[in-house]
């Protein structure tokens, strides 16, 4: 068999030094020397795993977000408060979903910070009132006839 490779498509890592970017994950070999169990064998040694790239957030974060603090998404003010959190909270999902087999998905916490302010700030705009007061309504519950929201 002659097979060629593409510089530009293969990466030939070693894997305990450097990490190999797949399917938006970092893969690498993981090694801890203090993580020892019961028996005092080594816990993790050569264990693979999945990592979020530290860019990630970064980039999921600047749609809401300008000058390094978070805003109001104008184009949401016309839709009704209910589609409105529906649809940060289907955004949101759909990032923690993708990356739920990451070990540092911790680091979400920022996103979802950011995401929490710019949604506050989307509804008071709608509302017409300030965000302290917004995030203090879509804090409440409500009691539908198939579920409990909020």
């Amino acid at each position: 068999m002659k097979l060629e490779l593409s510089d530009e498509k293969t990466l030939i890592t070693h894997g305990r030094t450097e990490a190999a970017k797949f399917l938006g994950y970092e893969v690498h070999i993981l090694k801890d020397d203090a993580k020892c169990t019961a028996q005092g064998r080594r816990q993790i040694k050569g264990v693979v795993g999945l990592r979020m790239p530290v860019g990630v957030v970064r980039s999921k974060c600047q749609p809401y977000m300008r000058n390094g603090k978070p805003i109001h998404r104008n184009g949401r003010i016309h839709d009704s408060v209910y589609s409105i959190v529906a649809a940060y909270q289907q955004e949101f999902r759909g990032v923690v979903e993708y990356y739920r087999l990451a070990y540092n998905l911790r680091q979400l916490d920022r996103l979802k910070w950011v995401m929490e302010m710019s949604l506050a700030k989307t509804l008071a705009a709608k509302l017409r009132i300030t965000a302290s007061r917004s995030s203090e309504t879509s804090r409440q519950s409500w009691t539908t006839t198939h579920q409990r929201l909020g």
